[in-house]
């Protein structure tokens, strides 16, 4: 499912950046730029939420891990020899 999600927010990016080009194109209309802007909010708040749900699932997985590393990690002690 993570692949999906990067995937989908892979292609926003590269749709988004396209989208840009074609604002900057000056045989675009003015309906065309507008449509388009329209187009790019809704990709914009799209992206916006795949990128939340992208970090909530990484500080999980960071969260989960942390348990299990805290748990495993040996409890050192460091000694300070005077020469």
């Amino acid at each position: 499912m993570a692949d999906t999600l990067d995937q989908d927010l892979r292609v926003l990016k590269e749709w988004l950046r396209g989208a840009w080009r074609y604002l900057a194109d000056p045989s675009s209309t003015a309906f065309q730029r507008r449509e388009i802007r329209n187009y790019m909010k809704d990709a914009d708040v799209a992206l916006r939420s795949g990128l939340k749900q992208l970090a909530a699932r990484k500080r999980a997985r960071r969260e989960a891990l942390g348990d299990v590393v805290a748990v495993q990690r040996p409890n050192f002690r460091i000694l300070r020899l005077d020469a």
